[in-house]
């Protein structure tokens, strides 16, 4: 304790600070068997913070402040915000020192069975017998919820939960959205015609409309939100390409065509408000740790992996 703060911040830093992100958030195959590869990562990467975290309690908060400030967290997984609730109530006051988390798009839609029920079940029963918190999943203020799935409606009620912790702190420098080519998401685009039905500006205040073509709405209403109690907060948005073919992130969605886009709108909405565009590509790797792992570029050509000679729309 003799070595000044500043130094010892210092040696923190190059303890722990990662020059991977921890991917929290990955798979449970059963209920009886949790696994993540952040956990791999720490171990190679961050092998002294449970030894630091356990020397007193000044040290533990210093070590704390670092290691949640200096490094990267994802979770690459649809119904991502439910589990970053969770992390956010897991670490406590820790959350003030967030600086930099990447999480799917708030606003995908659940509409496979198959995609959740059987591992997301498996992985909340585990949390529960765990005790590590949900968060409270009820009802969400200004969202229209009846005839949604349960899912859904524990997700839009964590991404609230979330953007008000956040909100609340001012503290978050980064958050990245990820969008995954082989999702689709709520909004304005009807995947059957390949058109978007109505306008961004579109004021039609019918409950039929407003539920089956708007219910991205309350997520853009919330990001803006958070962005205004957050001065110079940076958000970005990712599209992620799959080229594995896996049932983690299928390739129905992906793009017949250079000129129809599902996802398009979102990317051009995303830009009005000023956020960054860039890509990824999610190569899986079967038996091992880094099939999650993925790298972002930020440039014009966001579907380079299919064609390489696209532009963003002027």
């Amino acid at each position: 304790m003799d070595i000044p703060t500043e130094i010892r911040l210092r040696i923190y830093g190059l303890l722990l600070k990662s020059p991977v992100p921890f991917e929290l958030w990955d798979r449970t195959e059963v209920a009886s068997r949790y696994y993540s590869p952040a956990w791999k990562d720490i171990r190679e990467y961050a092998s002294a913070l449970p030894i630091l975290v356990r020397l007193n309690k000044l040290i533990s908060t210093e070590v704390a402040q670092v290691f949640y400030s200096a490094n990267e967290f994802r979770i690459s997984r649809h119904d991502a915000w439910i589990f970053l609730n969770s992390f956010l109530s897991t670490i406590g006051a820790n959350v003030r020192f967030l600086r930099n988390l990447t999480v799917h798009v708030p606003f995908m839609q659940f509409r496979r069975p198959a995609d959740f029920d059987v591992n997301v079940t498996c992985r909340i029963i585990e949390m529960r017998r765990l005790r590590v918190d949900l968060g409270d999943c009820d009802r969400v203020p200004h969202w229209m919820q009846e005839g949604k799935p349960d899912i859904e409606i524990t997700n839009a009620a964590a991404f609230y939960q979330v953007c008000q912790r956040l909100g609340s702190l001012n503290t978050l420098r980064k958050l990245q959205l990820v969008l995954p080519t082989s999702y689709q998401v709520s909004g304005p685009y009807d995947a059957t015609s390949r058109r978007i039905t109505c306008e961004e500006t579109c004021d039609c205040e019918q409950e039929s409309h407003v539920k089956r073509w708007h219910q991205d709405r309350f997520f853009w209403t919330h990001l803006d939100e958070l962005q205004s109690r957050i001065p110079g907060l940076d958000i970005r948005m990712v599209m992620l390409h799959d080229t594995s073919g896996t049932r983690w992130l299928r390739s129905e969605w992906s793009y017949p065509s250079r000129a129809e886009n599902p996802h398009l709108w979102v990317l051009q909405r995303a830009k009005r408000k000023g956020y960054d565009i860039g890509f990824a590509v999610w190569e899986y790797q079967p038996n091992s740790c880094d099939y999650c792992k993925y790298d972002v570029t930020f440039k014009d050509n966001i579907v380079q992996p299919n064609f390489p000679d696209w532009q963003f729309p002027a």
